[in-house]
């Protein structure tokens, strides 16, 4: 493990403390847990694309951005 000033980096995931509080980067994709809604999935991430209506928020909207049917 490297340390980094307030950061320490094992070659997968990344830890930082951000005002004593830990957040890490578990999925590697460069998104801290702190806005990283899924630190599990490197493909969900606060810039990925938004996939309508799969039933994943992909970009941490909060929204699956769902198409509703016309009519």
């Amino acid at each position: 493990m490297v340390l980094l000033g307030l950061s320490a980096f094992d070659g997968v995931a990344c830890t930082q403390s951000l005002y004593g509080i830990a957040v890490t980067d578990e999925d590697g994709d460069g998104y801290l847990s702190d806005v990283d809604c899924d630190d599990t999935n490197a493909d969900i991430h606060p810039d990925a694309t938004e996939i309508d209506g799969d039933g994943v928020d992909s970009d941490c909207d909060g929204d699956d951005d769902a198409v509703l049917p016309e009519g």
